[in-house]
């Protein structure tokens, strides 16, 4: 099944269910579980958010940082929440549905600087998207099928996948304007800002910013690969991968070798870095999951000065970007 047929099908069976109190789960998801070798690791789970519609099988996506420590999280297939904290244990509702699928079908979070940005799938643009989760004016149209996104920490830019359509673009979120970076398809990505990382045809691929040249492939990995982030600290040099099958693997970038290290969970999409303490958020079909690195280790870009500084004075654990990928 090609990945645009996916796309259509799950289209098609995605509408959100509604009742009196709020978003309708249509069943219990399985729970993402450490394996023997997460464990011994020394990684941790503990989950973030749950209660998510689970009607369209493919859930929270896209998860955005706020420097008054509010979270917004993208419900595909267009949904936003805005959960009043950082802390574990919160629950999607109808009290904390800000957004909608009245816009379009919002999928990643990116944050660049100050500012916030969406990609819309259905109409293929980058949106602005204020710190209360409304979906705001277009920076850039033109990107069908507009994806997956991430922030280039060197220049703010913002690098956006467009699932099945074979264009990365780089766009100046600033001057609103976008360059085709690479003429390949992906759908999550990540970077720290020398290289762009990137799930593409069942593989993780890396390329070299400066001069786009191919720096790593993972070859074919059979776990449905989608959302990726790299490690830090302890972790540097290993790329972590949210997989559609329910497990999430550990790649090394210099042996090439993958391990699970969770697994027996449900359908993973995007995964994004809380920055101020350098956890992982995992999306689930019905929830969100916070891997904690061992000791010294970390995930994800340094965080800038004015949203740390601002997220510590609160008290509280947290900040972020994006990612997501639509086998739909």
């Amino acid at each position: 099944m090609s990945i645009l047929h996916k796309c259509a099908r799950a289209a098609l069976i995605s509408v959100v269910a509604f009742s009196a109190t709020g978003l309708v789960n249509t069943r219990t998801e399985a729970q993402l579980t450490l394996t023997a070798a997460g464990v011994l690791r020394g990684f941790t789970l503990s989950t973030f958010a749950t209660g998510f519609s689970s009607s369209s099988s493919v859930g929270p996506l896209g998860i955005g940082f706020n420097g008054d420590g509010t979270v917004l999280v993208t419900d595909f297939p267009g949904a936003i929440h805005k959960f009043p904290s950082h802390a574990d244990g919160q629950v999607a509702s109808a009290g904390n549905l800000v957004s909608s699928n009245a816009q379009g079908t919002v999928i990643g979070i990116a944050r660049s600087g100050a500012n916030l940005y969406v990609s819309d799938q259905t109409n293929g643009t980058l949106k602005n998207l204020s710190a209360g989760g409304i979906v705001g004016s277009v920076v850039v149209s033109g990107m069908p099928s507009a994806t997956g996104v991430t922030a280039n920490p060197t220049n703010g830019h913002i690098f956006v996948s467009t699932l099945g359509n074979n264009v990365i673009w780089d766009v100046d979120p600033v001057a609103a304007t976008k360059t085709n970076f690479l003429n390949q398809t992906a759908d999550g990505l990540s970077t720290d800002g020398t290289n762009l990382f990137m799930e593409s045809n069942n593989h993780i691929l890396g390329y070299r910013i400066s001069d786009k040249a191919l720096i790593f492939d993972s070859g074919t990995m059979g776990c449905a690969p989608d959302g990726t982030e790299l490690g830090s600290g302890t972790l540097a040099g290993y790329i972590y991968v949210n997989c559609n099958n329910g497990q999430f693997f550990e790649v090394n970038l210099t042996t090439n070798s993958q391990v699970a290290i969770a697994d027996s969970g449900s359908r993973g999409d995007f995964v994004s870095t809380d920055p101020t303490n350098g956890t992982l958020l995992i999306t689930q079909t019905d929830r969100v999951i916070r891997l904690t690195a061992p000791k010294g280790g970390g995930f994800g870009q340094t965080p800038e000065p004015g949203v740390t500084v601002g997220l510590a004075g609160l008290g509280v654990m947290g900040a972020g970007l994006l990612l997501r990928r639509r086998r739909k």
